[in-house]
């Protein structure tokens, strides 16, 4: 859980691990000082599914670089090898 809190109330972020295949839905919690608000868990994953598709449609880029797959693949095979041999590496992640 992260919290950020300030003078006017607080927000309470709740992330699931990265891990956690069947739930990778954050939850947002504010508070006003007197009130408790719940924000509906939106899933990252389909929010970046859904800004694809539309650039697709689009015909465009967008932001998103055509790389990003390949570079997330290459984090969790390195944090793997870590994991394995319980000792540092460098990251090579980028072309």
């Amino acid at each position: 859980m992260n919290i950020v809190a300030g003078a006017g109330g607080r927000l309470e972020v709740f992330s699931s691990a990265w891990d956690q295949v069947d739930s990778k839905a954050s939850l947002l919690v504010h508070y006003d000082n007197a009130t408790e608000y719940r924000y509906k868990p939106e899933s990252p994953f389909d929010r970046e599914i859904e800004f694809f598709c539309r650039n697709i449609a689009a015909g465009v880029q967008g932001d998103q670089s055509r790389l990003t797959g390949h570079e997330v693949d290459e984090l969790i095979e390195t944090i793997t090898k870590i994991a394995q041999r319980q000792a540092s590496l460098a990251v090579q992640w980028r072309i």
